[in-house]
C-alpha cells in the first residue's frame, strides 16, 4: 500500500458559509463532525449532516454551502492505484470508524513522537480500508479469508492432531457450515485437505530418505500408525508408499545409466 498523506486540516464554517467550485489534483475526504448543509459534485447535490463524509477522488469539481455552523475536517492524500477505486459520494460514518482513524492520525501529527511517520502511514491505510468497507466496494476482498487462514493453519500444523471443531472455531463458523464453505473454496473437505497435505509432505520425505524409515515418516506427517498411512497413501496415489520409493529409486538408476 503506497498511500501518502498531504495534509489534515480542521475548520469551523459559520452559517451560510460558501465554498465555490474547485478541485484538487489529489484525493480528498471531507468529514462533517457537526452542522448541516449541502455539497455538490458529480452532477449531484448532497445534504450533509453530522458524522457524514464526502469522498472526492482527484480532480473532481465540488462546492459546499453550510446552513448551520459546521465543524469539518479536510483530509487530502495520494491514493495507491493498486487499491479499488474510491467511489465518489456522501456516506454516513455509522460506527465512527472513519473519525476514529482520522483522530489517530491527527494525534500522531501533533505529538510527533517516535515512529510518528510510520504510524500515520499505517493509520492512513486502515482509514481507507474503513472507507472502502462503508462505500460498498468489495472487489479487493477475497471470497472467504477465513478458509484461507484455516488452510494455512493446516499446512503449518499438518503433523499435529487437527480437529474439525478447532478449525471451525478459528473461523467463527459452526462445524457443518465451515465444512461446506471450505469445500466450496478449496474443492475438498477439510479432512480431505489435511490428508492431501500429509501425503504431499510424506512424498517429499520419501524422496529425501527412501523407504527405510516409513514408520517415522508416517508419524512425522501426523498419521497415527504405519497402517493408516499406507492405506491413505494408496488411496490418494494409487500405489503403496514402498512402491513409490522403489519407483523413485528405479528412476534415479535409469537416469544414471542414461547419463553414462
Amino acid at each position: 500500500m503506497k498511500h501518502s498523506l498531504h495534509f489534515l486540516r480542521k475548520a469551523i464554517h459559520s452559517p451560510d458559509h460558501h465554498v465555490d467550485w474547485h478541485n484538487h489534483p489529489i484525493h480528498e475526504i471531507v468529514y462533517y463532525q457537526t452542522g448541516t448543509g449541502t455539497t455538490e459534485f458529480g452532477r449531484q447535490l448532497y445534504r450533509y449532516e453530522p458524522r457524514t463524509f464526502a469522498v472526492l477522488p482527484a480532480d473532481i469539481i465540488h462546492n459546499e454551502h453550510s446552513e448551520t455552523q459546521t465543524s469539518v475536517l479536510f483530509f487530502c492524500f495520494d491514493y495507491d492505484s493498486g487499491f479499488p477505486s474510491l467511489a465518489p459520494g456522501l456516506y454516513r460514518d455509522q460506527s465512527g470508524g472513519v473519525l476514529y482513524w482520522i483522530d489517530q492520525i491527527h494525534r500522531e501529527l501533533t505529538c510527533r513522537s517516535s515512529y510518528s511517520d510510520e504510524a500515520v502511514s499505517c493509520y492512513l491505510s486502515l482509514l481507507l480500508i474503513e472507507v472502502l468497507r462503508l462505500t460498498g466496494d468489495k472487489a479487493f476482498a477475497p471470497a472467504n479469508r477465513q478458509t484461507l487462514y484455516a488452510a494455512k493453519y493446516i499446512e503449518q500444523y499438518y503433523n499435529q492432531k487437527i480437529q474439525l471443531s478447532q478449525l471451525a472455531d478459528m473461523c467463527g463458523y459452526s462445524p457443518d457450515h465451515f465444512r461446506r464453505v471450505f469445500k466450496e473454496e478449496n474443492g475438498m473437505t477439510p479432512t480431505q485437505y489435511i490428508r492431501k497435505i500429509r501425503i504431499d509432505k510424506s512424498k517429499q520425505m520419501i524422496l529425501e530418505q527412501g523407504d527405510k524409515n516409513l514408520t517415522s515418516i508416517a508419524l512425522d506427517c501426523g498419521f497415527a500408525s504405519l497402517s493408516q498411512f499406507g492405506s491413505v497413501f494408496k488411496q490418494l496415489t494409487g500405489h503403496s508408499a514402498s512402491d513409490f520409493a522403489k519407483g523413485l529409486s528405479g528412476a534415479a538408476m535409469n537416469a544414471v545409466r542414461n547419463f553414462k
